[in-house]
């Protein structure tokens, strides 16, 4: 955005538009647009990385991955502190009897409605059971 200033009006001299000070003025490069497209979606992106992110998404093919939740890491170091808070073990409230029970869960799997005691579990629980 070039800006043509007349005191305190502004004029884009690509639109015509006018504003007035306090708005953020700066031209425009061309290295700004996004320039990094998905080739299965056609998502534009500005940064590499978020369209590495993006192409990690659609393969489902993570370099790091949680063998409890599933959810995929780019970085060795966002998978690790994601393990470290799953191993915290933390006061879990049953869905199905509302009992409170001591466990260690992935943080994004608390709010799901899988989260069940012992007694109420039939099937293969993501939750590692505590006893105190």
């Amino acid at each position: 955005m070039s800006v043509v200033s007349s005191e305190s009006c502004y004029t884009c001299t690509k639109c015509g538009d006018e504003f007035e000070t306090g708005y953020q003025r700066g031209k425009m490069k061309a290295g700004d647009m996004p320039s990094h497209l998905s080739k299965v979606c056609g998502e534009m992106f500005p940064e590499r990385y978020q369209l590495r992110d993006h192409s990690h998404e659609y393969s489902d093919t993570w370099p790091y991955r949680c063998s409890f939740c599933w959810k995929g890491f780019r970085k060795f170091s966002r998978w690790e502190t994601h393990l470290k808070q799953r191993n915290t073990i933390r006061k879990i409230s049953c869905h199905k009897c509302l009992e409170t029970f001591k466990g260690k869960i992935c943080y994004n799997m608390l709010s799901t409605k899988n989260s069940h005691c012992k007694n109420c579990s039939s099937r293969p629980s993501p939750i590692e059971y505590v006893t105190s």
